[in-house]
Formats: C-alpha cells, sequence, structure tokens
C-alpha cells in the first residue's frame, strides 16, 4: 500500500514518475474512515458487505502479476475507495440531515465514540484538511503530468510511426510486422495501415521466430536483425531489408 500511495505503479506506461502515488492519500484515508464506519454500524448491510468485498478482490488481478502491483489491472480498486469515502463524508458533514441507519445500536455507536464526541466544527476542520491535501496532490500531480509525461514517447511506441511512415515510402511488398521480446509490436503497423485505408494483404505479421524472406521489408521490435541491411531506426523499432 506505500508504495501505490506514494511511488506509484513503476511503469512509465501506467503512472507517470515522480507524480506520487496512483492513488491520492487523502481520499484513502477516508476510505479507511469508511471501512471502520462500515464495520462498526452497517456490517449487516448486504449492499455495504458487497463493497467491503469487492474492495478486497479487485486487488487480486494485479496480486496475480510479476510487477509489485499493476494499476491497470487494479483499476476497480479505487472505484469501490471511493464509495468507501462516502459512510466518511457522511459522518465528518455532521450528517445534518439526521440519518441513521437502521443498524445502529448503542453498542456499536460506541466503537464511534471518538468520532462523535468530537464537536462539530472539528469535525469540519478535519474534512477540510483532507479536501485540500486532495486538491493539493491532485495539483501536485498534474504539474508533473504536464511536465513530465510528455517524455514518455519510447514507454508509448511513438517511434513506430516514423519507421511505418518510413517503409509504406518505399516500394517493396508486403511489408513484413515482426515482433521482438517486448511484445506484439505488429499491432501499431495493422492500427494505422486501417486508418490510412491500407488493403491487409500489404502486410504479413509474422510468428515468434520465424525469419521473413530474403529482400524483405520488415518492421521489426527485435533489439536487432541477422543477415539484414538496416534502413531506419526509431526507438525500439527497426526497418530492415532481409539480404
Amino acid at each position: 500500500m506505500w508504495g501505490l500511495l506514494a511511488t506509484g505503479d513503476a511503469n512509465p506506461r501506467h503512472h507517470v514518475p515522480g507524480a506520487t502515488g496512483s492513488m491520492l492519500a487523502a481520499p484513502f484515508i477516508l476510505a479507511l474512515i469508511g471501512i471502520l464506519i462500515v464495520v462498526a454500524r452497517r456490517r449487516r448491510d448486504q449492499w455495504w458487505r458487497f463493497i467491503i468485498f469487492g474492495a478486497l478482490v479487485s486487488v487480486i488481478p494485479g496480486a496475480l502479476t510479476v510487477d509489485p502491483f499493476h494499476t491497470g489491472r487494479m483499476i476497480a480498486y479505487p472505484i469501490f475507495l471511493l464509495v468507501l469515502t462516502i459512510p466518511a463524508l457522511e459522518l465528518l458533514l455532521g450528517d445534518s440531515k439526521g440519518r441513521k441507519s437502521s443498524e445502529a445500536t448503542t453498542a456499536n455507536q460506541s466503537r464511534l465514540g471518538f468520532f462523535k464526541n468530537q464537536s462539530t466544527s472539528l469535525r469540519e476542520t478535519l474534512l477540510v484538511v483532507l479536501l485540500l491535501a486532495t486538491i493539493g496532490q491532485a495539483t501536485y500531480f498534474q504539474v508533473i503530468f504536464w511536465r513530465e509525461g510528455r517524455n514518455r514517447e519510447y514507454d508509448f511506441d511513438a517511434d513506430y510511426k516514423q519507421v511505418y511512415d518510413t517503409a509504406i515510402a518505399l516500394p517493396t511488398r508486403p511489408i513484413y510486422l515482426v515482433d521482438g521480446r517486448n511484445g506484439p509490436g505488429y499491432i501499431h503497423g495493422l492500427w494505422y495501415a486501417l486508418l490510412e485505408g491500407r488493403n491487409r494483404s500489404e502486410f504479413i505479421h509474422l510468428d515468434f521466430g520465424v525469419s521473413p524472406p530474403p529482400g524483405a521489408v520488415v518492421i521489426s521490435s527485435e533489439q536487432d536483425c541477422a543477415n539484414c541491411d538496416v534502413l531506419f531506426e526509431g526507438g525500439q523499432f527497426l526497418l530492415y531489408r532481409k539480404r
């Protein structure tokens, strides 16, 4: 949890490095308060039991990876946490409409004695502090995002378009699309071809490990190529002609 709140996902595709965590700290604190309220006052409510259950199981997809955590696969987690801020906000706002949970009893109210015994001004002060902290951290994130986020061209395969444009300017067809160990880069070629209305037959995607024929023009995400003439290199992508 500390990494999630303090540094965020280490993958630059998922999060801007140095922009604090992947989740704002103050709403997380409100969610923790909300969990305490649900356990103390609303644990008999099936809806809130579902929300607690959802918050617990939504981290599982992110845990089943080689990454410390994968925010893309934990996308449901902050949604459940945001819902859990509702009981905390109701409490800190003083429950001004006088709503009370039908499950509330004298025993479970005592678990919230610390909060309930505080003056309205103290609750409102705590709420203002948390909201200001949220605005402050969100503002800091936006500043870093707009300053540093644009420097992630390599992580978002932005150089592929230059390699692709160079390849289609050549008369040789078809153009072979070869993947390296960094994943299925071929999809970029097919995507740009679709946007330009090109015929799918102009491109051939080779299975991993299959060598293109001699004389073929190849767009590859391999680190290097054997027995080839490199025509253009952009980022992690190569354009070459097979000898």
